[in-house]
């Protein structure tokens, strides 16, 4: 097992800069998921490309069989920019975009810029087994390492897709699905049910629905007792998919 000591060392950049930069990111195809429990949580979805921990660190035993690397504290410290880390960081492959999306119930992701918003998102969606995620532009990248943390690695068990308003209403049209969109101006929930199907659209912390998102839906809301005007994305949105989850989810 080979022991690194050099912040310049190759592998230390390079899982450094997939965790930092997106472009690089998306070019070599890898997520760099630190902590582990959420590495021995993944590993048992997807095999890691590389695993660095510290020499002291214990391996689950779902990566005794990867390519391990041993380094200092610091040096995963310096990758995970974390202090006190537990010692563990991992190299996965991306998880690809699905071709198409099946099912009933999707959510379409309208420029959520937080990173920790859309990881508790992504994270409610799969334990409420939504079918497909939507991905528009201008949405905070679901690779990014925070988004990544707080999903617990959400995307490795939900079909996603990156794509554009004209394509979601090609898709919206073809399946015959309604549309709602999260708006403080919305029906109250408790009047609206999607059993059969639906489409879930989470928008923007503070601007809220793009001009897209006005004409793709009708608005819903959550009725509140007044002493607060609105809701954060992530906690509206947890409650959103709970009501209009797939039938059977739980």
């Amino acid at each position: 097992m080979t022991l690194i000591t050099s912040f310049r060392n190759a592998i230390v950049r390079h899982l450094k800069e997939s965790r930092t930069d997106k472009k690089y990111r998306y070019e070599h195809k890898s997520v760099v998921v630190a902590g582990r429990e959420l590495v021995a949580e993944i590993s048992e979805i997807c095999s890691p490309k590389l695993v660095l921990a510290t020499e002291d660190a214990e391996l689950p035993s779902s990566l005794l069989s990867c390519e391990t690397y041993r380094a200092p504290r610091a040096i995963i410290d310096k990758i995970c920019a974390q202090t006190n880390s537990d010692g563990i960081v991992a190299e996965f492959p991306m998880p690809q975009q699905a071709e198409t999306l099946t099912g009933s119930h999707f959510l379409v992701i309208d420029r959520i810029a937080d990173p920790g918003n859309l990881g508790s998102i992504l994270r409610t969606a799969t334990a409420f087994n939504w079918n497909g995620i939507f991905f528009l532009p201008e949405t905070v990248d679901p690779f990014n390492d925070k988004v990544l943390r707080a999903s617990r690695g959400a995307l490795f068990k939900t079909k996603f897709t990156m794509t554009t308003w004209d394509a979601i209403q090609t898709f919206k049209t073809q399946r015959n699905l309604p549309a709602y969109t999260a708006h403080i101006k919305g029906k109250p929930i408790s009047k609206v049910s999607c059993q059969t199907g639906c489409l879930l659209v989470l928008s923007h912390e503070r601007t809220g629905p793009s001009s897209d998102a006005f004409e793709f839906g009708d608005f819903v809301n959550i009725p509140m007792s007044g002493k607060m005007e609105s809701l954060n994305v992530s906690s509206a949105g947890s409650i959103l998919l709970h009501h209009f989850r797939p039938a059977g989810s739980t």
